[in-house]
């Protein structure tokens, strides 16, 4: 750990806190008062992504031991992206769960 210089343990850290805390905002919510009580895919994907919040809290504490858990982030992102949202684009499909569609809209 003496290799890591102290500014990229602090953006790790940055990293893992921006995390945590957009999943607190956006999965916590439905995990503590869920809608209904009927377990589907939805709730399976929250269960995932709060104990993803939960590990990067972790992170904060063991920055490095902790770094699959950013490339696993990074990954599932990429895939989603190349296989769900640039198809989607190119045949000009809105995409209704991405906040920044005004942004990329023609």
């Amino acid at each position: 750990m003496n290799d890591v210089s102290t500014l990229r343990l602090y953006l790790l850290r940055a990293m893992y806190l921006l995390v945590a805390m957009g999943l607190a905002v956006t999965i916590w919510p439905h995990i503590i008062a869920p809608a209904s009580l009927v377990a589907g895919p939805n709730s399976v994907i929250r269960a995932l992504l709060g104990a993803l919040a939960v590990m990067c809290l972790l992170g904060l504490r063991y920055p490095l031991r902790m770094l699959p858990l950013l490339l696993f982030e990074l990954l599932w992102k990429l895939i989603w992206v190349v296989a769900s949202a640039i198809p989607m684009w190119l045949c000009q499909r809105r995409l209704k769960s991405d906040p920044l569609w005004p942004v990329i809209a023609d």
